[in-house]
């Protein structure tokens, strides 16, 4: 048995060319822009969780310290050291050492900020990164 010519029709050579030029076409790879969004987006969301654990471990600290950073009008005061080179901490009103009431914060040094508050025996002046000045008044058990 003999297998039948195919009937499709052969190219012709002399057929007539295609007024278009033939482009190449090529494969591209898809521009990589999720890649470089994703990116971004996680350094971002991992600057701001660095950035919000600093601030939560600081309030954190000085809440669970005696840091006179953290006292308001209200807080008592001890200072363990001297008029000239003091240690100030905070302490519980009540307590036997708690000689001092913080009668006002400034957020700011200043040396003359107590002047006008009443009833004020002392001042604590803190410079430098965090300053603040405590304007302190007798803590009257």
């Amino acid at each position: 048995m003999t297998t039948p010519p195919s009937q499709s029709p052969a190219p012709a050579e002399d057929q007539a060319a295609s007024p278009y030029p033939e482009i190449p076409v090529e494969a591209t790879a898809p521009a990589k822009t999720k890649g470089k969004v994703g990116k971004l987006l996680l350094r971002f969301v991992g600057i701001v969780a660095v950035a919000v654990a600093v601030v939560l471990g600081t309030a954190v600290y000085n809440w669970l310290t005696d840091d006179p950073a953290i006292a308001e009008a209200g807080n008592c005061v001890h200072n363990s050291g001297t008029d000239a080179k003091p240690s100030v901490k905070v302490v519980d009103c009540g307590a036997a050492d708690a000689e001092f009431k913080v009668l006002k914060r400034i957020s700011y040094d200043d040396k003359n900020g107590c002047d006008n508050v009443e009833n004020v025996v002392a001042s604590y002046v803190v410079t430098g990164r965090e300053s603040y000045t405590l304007c302190l008044g007798d803590n009257k058990k």
